[in-house]
């Protein structure tokens, strides 16, 4: 009995996260729910994407800069136009 075009029940999805977690493939998982193993994958992927976790603030340490760390400056791109063999340059930033 498959189930075309139907939206995703909550216990649908939380019974798809436990078989995935225990290690059935799509198609297992497809199986039992009575869905295609593309429908799976997809909403694997969805879900996946969506529950991100953000990092804890105890991760998130400051870390002191090596002793031989260096700023490096990057200069803005410019024209520079030479006329009259150099003896005229001009420089449009």
């Amino acid at each position: 009995m498959r189930r075309h075009n139907k939206t995703w029940t909550e216990q649908e999805l939380v019974t798809m996260h436990k078989l995935h977690k225990a290690g059935s493939t799509d198609r297992e998982i497809a199986q039992i729910l009575g869905r295609s193993w593309q429908s799976v994958r997809q909403q694997r992927s969805r879900k996946r994407a969506v529950v991100k976790t953000a990092p804890s603030q105890a991760s998130l340490q400051f870390v002191e800069a090596h002793k031989g760390a260096k700023y490096t400056r990057y200069m803005k791109p410019s024209t520079e136009v030479s006329i009259l063999w150099g003896l005229i340059k001009y420089t449009k930033a």
